[in-house]
């Protein structure tokens, strides 16, 4: 079965900057066309940015071809049960990592370090992705 992935804040700034080598947009592309999740906690870090309306306009039409996950009374829960555990992580944080959890989603993120403790979160970087692949 194939990965599904809760995709972060950055690696969304950062695909639509390519930012990017080839080789990881090719693979991010193909996601992207299949289907794409993500946290409305990255979809209020991706549009809260200052620019110009162009572009979140842009912005805007590409995220509403994916998935945006809301926060559920689940979410919330799981939010609450990392926090008690890991009181130093950011909130925002916190409930990107709940809502891949509850969904069983991979989070895809160039900041693993600010996961890290969450054992049973999943992680990817697809910073490395030309490098292990």
């Amino acid at each position: 079965m194939a990965t599904t992935y809760l995709i972060d804040s950055n690696v969304l700034i950062d695909y639509a900057s390519k930012k990017f080598e080839p080789i990881v947009e090719q693979k991010l592309d193909f996601i992207f066309d299949q289907s794409f999740n993500y946290s409305v906690i990255s979809r209020i870090e991706v549009l809260g940015y200052n620019t110009s309306d162009q572009i979140l306009n842009l912005i805007e039409n590409f995220l509403a071809t994916g998935s945006v996950y809301y926060v559920t009374e689940e979410v919330c829960q799981k939010t609450i049960l990392i926090r008690r555990q890991l009181p130093k992580i950011k909130m925002p944080d916190l409930i990107i990592a709940s809502t891949a959890l509850v969904n069983n989603f991979t989070l895809q993120t160039r900041t693993t370090e600010d996961f890290k403790n969450i054992t049973e979160l999943s992680i990817a970087d697809p910073w490395t992705w030309d490098h292990e692949d």
